[in-house]
Parts: structure tokens; C-alpha cells; sequence
């Protein structure tokens, strides 16, 4: 549903309940619509789509929430419609896949959109796989008037959006596994969280990602502008080998043959990267490999040792002690917990 659609839809149930609060208002406009507050609608998927559900949430002005739990029959195409937003997607499980069908990202990513004009693009969900995704849909206002921010403040790409005409772009962000453990705690609140209280308790946990994500966005921007030795067209490359790793960590190629895909000399790929990226490239792998690991023992039921080989490791007893030197504690300490 565009996003002006359910702003829409949102003022239109909260103006139905401040005159008749206990009375249910038609929504057959929207398909089948199970349950909805002032605050919360949610979207049920029809039997020829697939089973789940979509909740949406609006806790603030400028600012709104979805979280999606549902598995297609077949890829879904979800529109996108509207005018001066940016969103966040944190894809928990599952692939999204762009116009051609070819895999952007597969959980768990992050994927940023900006759209700083009137657009109508999309992408799919994967289907025939379980989907879990929270989407964050920001207006600038919330930057400016929430957050306190000046527009010289905000990072790139986000920044583009005060800056016209850029157009739309989406962006892969490479993010820590404390914000994917947010996003789990806000798939797990529709459980775990009163219902007069979960509103603000989305709020305070989508902000805090959304500021996470600022923040890594700023960290990588003064590294870019740090990085004067590297040209344009290398610093592409840098970030393409980065990308290829974060698709490819379980069975990542040797540093000749990663060299050889994006077109630069192996020397200056190991010192680019690591200038630009901040770890080696043998570190930027462990870390994908352990955000990875950490996700899958506090989201699914695997064994350690299933988990230690998903993420690359031949020897489950490598995988532990590479585990416990990331995070300070066993594998099967963080499962239980």
C-alpha cells in the first residue's frame, strides 16, 4: 500500500475511534484487515498471495513502522509509491529481489532507500521462503524535527534528500548484529509487549536503529573523505569487494581471485580496503561470519556445530573459540539466553 495511502488510513481510524471507539471500521478497501488501533493496522495476505500478515504502525508523525511475518506462493512485487521518503529495511529472513529478479540482499541486511522526489518503483519478496522484514518509512522531517538535526549534520546518502535533484537509490548497509537483535525484539514485541505500551516501545527501538544506522553512515563518511590516496574508481572497487564478501562470507574467494573480479592489484585491495573499511579483509569476513552465527543461535533452533558449518567453518571447535574471542562468551551461552 503506498505510504501516503496509509497515513490516509491512519487519520482515518483515529478520527473513527476519537467519535465511536469501539465501534470497527470498514477497511475491505485494503483487502482483508484483522486488527488495528489508532496506532496499528495490520494487513492479513489473501489465500491466493500466501499466508502472514503485514502490522503497520505510525508512532509518531513522519514516522512509521511495518513488520512483515508471511511466505508468498511465489515472488511478490511490492510497489513503491510516494513522494520525499527514506526507508530502512532490515530483512531478518528471506530474499529481496530487485525488477529482474536478481538477489539485492537475503537476511539478514539492511537495505537502504532514498527517494527525495515522486517515484513508483518496488521489488519482490522472495517467495516460497519464510519472510521476516521491518521496514522503517522516514520523511526528512523526522531527521529535522525529531532528532534536532541540521541538514549539514546528516550523513551521505541520507543527506541527498535535501539536496535536489538526486534521484532515488537504494543502498546495502553494513550493520552490527546489536541492531538486527533490535529488529528480533521488535518482530518478538507483538508476544512479549503490552499492547498499551508498544506503540512508544517500537518508537524508542526503531529511533535508536535509525540512529545506529546515522551513525555508521557518518563513521563511513569520514573515512571516505579521509581516504584522498584512493581515486573514485578504486574506492568503487573497494566498496564492490565489500559487497561481494558480505554476500559470499561462507565461502569467500582468496584475496587473488577477489582482486581479479573487481579490477584492482591485490596491494592496493588488502591497503584500500582496510583504509576505507576499517579491518582487514580476514576480519570483515570473521565479523559477517559472526553476525551471522550470533543471529542464528538467538532467532532458530540450530545446533552450534550446524551453525559453525552455515557460516563457513569446517571445524565447529574453530568456530566456538573464533566465537568466544568476538563476543566473550560460548555459543551455546548466547543460545540459551
Amino acid at each position: 500500500m503506498p505510504l501516503a495511502d496509509l497515513e490516509r488510513l491512519f487519520e482515518q481510524v483515529s478520527a473513527t475511534r476519537a467519535r465511536e471507539p469501539r465501534t470497527q471500521l470498514d477497511l475491505s478497501q485494503t483487502h482483508r484487515v484483522g486488527r488495528w488501533s489508532a496506532a496499528c493496522v495490520r494487513h492479513f495476505l489473501g489465500e491466493s498471495e500466501g499466508s502472514g500478515y503485514w502490522d503497520f504502525f505510525r508512532p509518531a508523525e513522519h514516522f512509521m513502522i511495518s513488520v512483515a511475518e508471511a511466505m508468498y506462493g511465489q515472488d511478490q512485487w511490492i510497489a513503491l509509491k510516494g513522494e520525499r521518503f527514506f526507508k530502512l529495511r532490515l530483512l531478518l529472513a528471506g530474499k529481496i529481489l530487485d525488477s529482474r529478479k536478481r538477489v539485492v540482499i537475503e537476511g539478514p541486511q539492511a537495505l537502504l532507500h532514498l527517494s527525495p522526489g515522486s517515484n513508483s518503483e518496488g521489488y519482490y519478496v522472495a517467495g516460497g521462503q519464510p519472510a521476516k522484514l521491518i521496514v522503517l518509512h522516514c520523511r526528512t522531517e523526522l531527521l529535522t524535527t525529531t532528532l534536532g538535526l541540521d541538514a549539514s549534520n546528516v550523513p551521505p546518502p541520507v543527506s541527498c534528500m535535501f539536496a535536489p535533484p538526486c534521484g532515488s537509490s537504494m543502498h546495502r548497509v553494513a550493520l552490527g548484529p546489536e541492531v538486527f537483535h533490535a529488529a528480533q525484539r521488535i518482530m518478538d514485541s507483538r508476544h512479549g509487549v503490552p499492547n498499551a505500551i508498544r506503540s512508544a516501545y517500537l518508537e524508542s527501538m526503531a529511533l535508536a536503529i535509525l540512529c545506529e544506522v546515522l551513525s555508521e553512515l557518518s563513521n563511513h563518511d569520514l573515512v571516505r573523505r579521509a581516504s584522498s590516496s584512493l581515486s573514485a574508481r578504486d574506492l568503487n572497487r573497494i566498496y564492490e569487494a565489500r559487497d561481494y564478501l558480505a554476500q559470499h562470507f561462507q565461502a569467500p574467494p582468496t584475496i587473488p581471485q577477489l582482486a581479479r573480479m573487481v579490477g584492482v592489484n591485490q596491494t592496493k585491495l588488502k591497503a584500500g580496503f582496510r583504509e576505507v573499511i576499517g579491518a582487514t579483509i580476514y576480519d570483515y569476513i570473521a565479523q559477517r561470519r559472526m553476525e551471522r552465527a550470533a543471529d542464528l543461535l538467538l532467532t532458530r533452533n540450530y545446533k552450534v556445530a550446524e551453525v559453525a558449518y552455515m557460516v563457513g567453518y569446517e571445524y565447529p571447535a574453530n568456530f566456538t573459540c573464533a566465537f568466544k574471542r568476538h563476543f566473550g562468551r560460548l555459543p551455546r551461552s548466547w543460545k540459551t539466553n
